[in-house]
């Protein structure tokens, strides 16, 4: 089958949800009442916390990481749409600045402090036994994500801290961080975050790689994720969402439509 298309760019850096993936399926399969399922969800958590990590450190490091990290936060908004532009762009700066904090000693032992007080006030039991305690004590993702998840239920838990004590910072941050991150952590289940080498950053259904291609056919209303195979034709993968730091019709301007071949 053939298609009318313009390429819109090739994926060059694809953020791997793997290991969470792996931790996922610990998380649906363990007996929910067991110990045992209570530290799959704390790791879970602190694979979600590393993914984030690493998005934000590779477009930091970018040559236009303002624009970049701008960018990543609009294609999270195509994933909670009712949220308003200004608060979900703090959210995410607030985030990527919790992030960095914790890289700091001082700051590290107040976030994993905070954190083994909230897990102690969990209602569930499993959630302060020693074996989850030490994950948290050891892993600072695991802290932060203990810190930021919503759906621990401890009672009227509170962190505060005065305006020269050494959490006040953290405190701060945590305000708005924790709405931004309940709201986009669900984005990468069964989806893959990636980059194009003309500046797209977009996220599609299931596995993708290092070299498929995003395309709009013509008549269709969003791009998909194709693959290439052999003999210069294409699978089609899923759809996309994609962003840039412009509008993405500059990104095409002045390409004719290619007829694709699709098997």
């Amino acid at each position: 089958m053939d298609r009318l298309s313009i390429i819109y760019g090739t994926i060059n850096t694809v953020f791997s949800s793997n290991e969470l993936a792996a931790v996922q399926q610990d998380v649906l399969t363990i007996p929910r009442t067991s110990t045992e399922h209570a530290l799959a969800i704390r790791r879970h958590g602190a694979e979600q916390i590393r993914y984030f990590r690493r998005i934000y450190t590779s477009l930091s490091a970018e040559r236009d990481a303002q624009h970049r990290l701008r960018t990543f936060c609009r294609l999270l908004l195509a994933y909670s749409l009712t949220q308003p532009l200004r608060s979900f762009e703090r959210g995410s700066k607030d985030l990527q600045s919790l992030l960095a904090a914790s890289e700091d000693p001082e700051s590290r032992q107040v976030i994993i402090t905070y954190a083994l007080n909230k897990l102690k006030k969990a209602k569930d039991s499993n959630q302060c036994q020693d074996i989850i305690l030490e994950l948290v004590k050891s892993d600072i993702d695991a802290a932060l994500d203990v810190l930021l998840s919503s759906n621990l239920d401890c009672g009227s838990h509170e962190v505060r801290a005065k305006l020269h004590e050494p959490g006040y910072k953290v405190v701060q941050l945590l305000a708005s961080a924790t709405g931004f991150y309940n709201l986009t952590r669900g984005l990468v289940i069964n989806r893959s975050i990636f980059t194009t080498s003309n500046g797209l950053i977009g996220y599609a259904h299931g596995q993708v790689y290092v070299g498929d291609a995003i395309v709009k056919f013509q008549g269709a209303t969003s791009p998909h994720l194709l693959h290439a195979c052999e003999s210069n034709t294409y699978r089609i993968l899923s759809l996309a969402v994609v962003k840039a730091d412009c509008d993405t019709s500059m990104l095409v301007e002045g390409q004719d439509w290619a007829q694709l071949v699709l098997i």
